[in-house]
């Protein structure tokens, strides 16, 4: 007797669960003992088709229950696909035993890929298809260690539940796909490809695992009711391919033995696949079925079939013929015999898997990620994947998860993120792909997880305000569009959103001026005089709708809300529309050694880019400089100084009576005191106009005076001269 332990991360009615229960039927008369490891419960009635075959299912087991699991077994069978509870199992301590993995994926194509660290792990690897054991690592390995280690073993159905009689006589050309409903594997194009057939009287019968309510509803907008039966999968398969002229399979990925063809195969309906994978070998092109290359060659392929009557009858018998002699589980279950008693001539031993890449310092922040690119082999410094994690080059790391987004079947990356919530990056690769799919709310789901499982990098603002912007969020994208720019100030893509935003988002009203300022240079404070002294709100661009006003927030004090809003604050020039242009402008300008310091240590951006910050901090003043309108500079420093003098000036250039601003400046400290409450970060409290320019060395501040004056020696010398600490004219 040789117990042989099955473990799978879930058991299901699928292909790899009916491979398993079909040859464990021809083996257990051999003496052979099967037990079934499901770490999450099994799925689908499985429990039954299990029971059928005689497998004892052990579900969910505690880490102490599969250790003595695994200790008993005489052979330990890793089902294997990329599944990240299966690997977490074969990281942690293991007892020793003899370890073989059966690979029912085709192992050489993304997401299902087999690595020479797997095979080196085990004593012995089955390939589930031909296409498995002749691609990727296995057919690199040495030819010695190829025969001594590997074999291919086809996963195969029990044709049992087929009748042995011929098709059925039935109305009209009938066309069967039965499989996976979703777009993870079927090919998406499937209704319209199928449909461009011009068949008289055809008949698409489709079943599958999955919703079937999209493809239902895309023949209902087609108007194809009359002949396209949608439905979800059902167990009695014979009834249907009794009836089945033609086995339409078309996929986008690459399978491996898939054992629906094969049963297609016995029971005679002729496949028409694509070469991809396992079907390769499965079908023969023009003997047993159709192998094409495209969806015009699909369609075409069924045109064919069905003019063509005498070639469809020889292929129908030639394919029920080739599964009875050279498919079936009876001759996988012979060869699985031959290993297995390979395999028990040799001792129990210790496996243990090579440590993760400790020199990766990503290791340790985001273990998932790295997990799961080390045991798909994506280590190359080239992937997509290592660009996005390690590159500082933005347009390279752009770039990389565009083609992430891209790439088809990421089922085993959204594993990989259910299992691992906290690790930003598969959240982030998750939500790329969810978003290149159209499903917008998934995705912001998983950019805010990203940014919760600390990845802070902006461009997942970014991405997060891209999906709002699909989802209709217009509010939430345009914050989101600001605080991308805020960090990245030149980042086009953001610019263009924020212009969008803002031309979908509704003003109350247009404000009487456009006061204009780089971020900490005393706007906020200036607001509160400008609502004060007018008695009106003032608006952010950035916040339009929901941005109340200063005195109101900070101050307990209150402005006509209705009236039209004395100001619209502006950070960057792509805030000010067409309308706001033609209004006078305030700018407020700071010394930049302090805003810039103050704006950035605040963001935790220390390491920031001076050679595009200080672009943003000239934007005020080179528009000031150019504006032909009414317009008025106030320095901060000058404010906080001298305010009686600047608020006179300020009260004149809004036309107010000389009592609007003496009555201000009369109560000027309770103001001043009102408004700081708005600042609770503050560390000067407003008294001192120089003090975050000394966590620069004079060696930065000089720098700084320089790469200034050399961006605009015009403006530089016009407006900045002052806060120069050398001389540069």
């Amino acid at each position: 007797m040789i117990h042989i332990v099955h473990v799978t991360a879930q058991m299901s009615k699928a292909g790899s669960g009916r491979a398993i229960c079909a040859a464990a039927r021809h083996l257990i008369p051999l003496g052979v003992k099967h037990t079934l490891i499901s770490l999450l419960p099994a799925r689908d009635g499985s429990e039954e088709l299990l029971q059928e075959a005689g497998i004892m299912l052990l579900e969910t087991p505690s880490n102490a229950e599969l250790i003595e699991q695994l200790k008993q077994a005489d052979i330990v069978r890793f089902e294997w696909w990329n599944n990240p509870r299966i690997i977490e199992l074969i990281h942690s301590a293991l007892p020793p035993m003899r370890l073989l993995i059966y690979v029912h994926n085709c192992g050489d194509h993304y997401p299902n890929l087999l690595t020479r660290e797997l095979v080196d792990f085990v004593d012995f690897c089955v390939a589930g298809c031909r296409y498995t054991h002749t691609h990727g690592v296995l057919a690199e390995l040495p030819e010695k260690l190829r025969r001594e280690k590997t074999a291919t073993v086809l996963a195969a159905p029990d044709f049992s539940r087929l009748t042995e009689q011929p098709p059925q006589a039935h109305e009209g050309f009938v066309i069967s796909y039965i499989g996976d409903l979703t777009t993870k594997k079927r090919h998406p194009d499937l209704i319209s490809m199928s449909s461009a057939a011009r068949i008289p009287g055809v008949r698409f019968i489709i079943r599958g695992k999955g919703d079937a309510k999209p493809l239902q509803q895309q023949v209902r907008e087609l108007k194809l009711e009359h002949c396209f039966d949608v439905g979800e999968f059902c167990d009695d398969i014979g009834s249907i391919l009794a009836i089945t002229d033609v086995f339409g399979y078309p996929l986008n990925l690459h399978p491996a033995a898939e054992l629906c063809v094969q049963e297609a195969l016995y029971a005679g309906a002729v496949p028409v696949v694509f070469p991809l994978g396992g079907l390769r070998d499965l079908v023969i092109h023009e003997y047993t079925g159709l192998v094409v290359e495209d969806a015009a060659g699909y369609t075409a392929a069924l045109e064919y079939l069905y003019e063509h009557p005498q070639d469809l009858a020889r292929m129908s018998a030639n394919a029920r013929q080739y599964a009875r002699q050279m498919l079936g589980a009876e001759r996988s279950a012979s060869k699985l015999m031959e290993i297995y008693q390979l395999l028990m001539k040799q001792a129990k031993r210790e496996h243990s898997w090579p440590s993760i890449i400790a020199e990766s310092t990503s290791a340790l922040r985001f273990p998932g990620v790295e997990l799961f690119l080390r045991t798909l082999g994506l280590v190359e410094p080239e992937s997509p994947f290592q660009i996005s994690l390690h590159s500082t080059d933005l347009d390279a790391v752009f770039a990389a998860e565009q083609a992430i987004g891209e790439m088809a079947n990421h089922q085993v990356l959204h594993r990989f993120a259910e299992y691992h919530p906290d690790d930003g990056y598969l959240q982030l690769w998750a939500g790329l792909d969810y978003n290149e799919r159209g499903e917008y709310k998934q995705a912001s789901e998983s950019f805010r997880q990203a940014s919760r499982g600390g990845l802070r990098h902006w461009r997942v603002w970014f991405y997060l305000a891209r999906a709002a912007e699909q989802l209709g969020r217009v509010d939430e994208s345009h914050k989101l569009c600001q605080k991308v720019l805020d960090l990245a100030v030149n980042f086009h893509p953001a610019m263009a959103m924020l212009r969008r935003m803002n031309a979908r988002l509704h003003k109350p009203r247009q404000a009487k001026l456009v006061l204009f300022s780089y971020p900490r240079s005393g706007n906020t404070w200036l607001r509160y005089i400008l609502e004060v002294l007018t008695g009106r709100p003032s608006i952010a661009a950035d916040n339009i709708i929901n941005d109340p006003p200063i005195c109101v927030r900070v101050g307990g004090l209150e402005v006509n809300r209705e009236a039209q809003p004395s100001a619209i604050k502006c950070h960057r020039l792509s805030e000010i529309d067409a309308s706001d242009r033609q209004q006078p402008l305030l700018v407020v300008v700071r010394n930049y050694k302090e805003c810039i310091v103050r704006n950035r240590y605040d963001l935790l951006e220390r390491n920031f880019d001076f050679e595009q910050e200080h672009l943003v901090y000239l934007e005020p003043l080179r528009y000031y400089h150019d504006f032909t309108g009414t317009k008025l500079l106030i320095y901060y420093e000058m404010l906080m100084q001298s305010p009686e003098q600047v608020i006179t000036e300020l009260a004149r250039f809004l036309n107010l009576s000389g009592n609007v601003g003496d009555d201000f400046l009369r109560d000027y400290q309770d103001h001043f005191e009102r408004s700081l409450t708005g600042y609770p970060r503050s560390q000067t409290g407003g008294k001192k106009t120089a003090w975050h320019a000394n966590k620069l060395t004079a060696e930065q501040r000089l720098s700084w005076d320089r790469q200034m004056r050399a961006a605009d020696p015009e403006v530089f010398d016009r407006y900045l001269a002052d806060y120069c600490e050398q001389g540069l004219r």
